[in-house]
């Protein structure tokens, strides 16, 4: 999950949309590891590989976009070749004990904004809630 396409943040219709905006500071640090990560937009047809990993619990699939990127999809967002949801699985470099904004959450990963502005996909398990000011 990684790039610079639209955030499924801005987009209608995510997976586990969190309303209110919680802080979240890194634990350890994460790179992104894909440079230009699959995006989909809701009813996008999908090649779905057959590869498949389970993350922390979670199905995720190998899938290709109309666009011809590849990348790891959440199970949920596909249905009969067709996605379900508007997905961007850039993710977000990211330094320890950097504060971060929680934007969503699914399958093990949260989407999550920086102060300069960056927002992408951190594993969960490199993230700890911030205590409130």
């Amino acid at each position: 999950m990684n790039g610079t396409a639209r955030s499924p943040a801005q987009e209608p219709r995510q997976t586990s949309q969190i309303q209110e905006t919680r802080n979240l500071t890194v634990v350890t640090p994460w790179t992104a590891t894909y440079p230009d990560p699959i995006s989909l937009t809701a009813r996008d047809p999908v090649t779905l590989t057959g590869r498949q990993d389970l993350w922390n619990g979670h199905l995720w699939l190998w899938a290709i976009a109309p666009d011809h990127r590849e990348g790891w999809i959440p199970d949920t967002a596909v249905e009969a070749n067709l996605a379900t949801i508007t997905f961007d699985a850039t993710e977000l470099t990211c330094a320890a004990d950097e504060a971060l904004s929680l934007l969503n959450r699914t399958h093990g990963w949260t989407l999550c904004r920086a102060a300069d502005g960056r927002q992408g996909w951190v594993p969960d398990t490199h993230l700890s809630e911030s205590p409130l000011p």
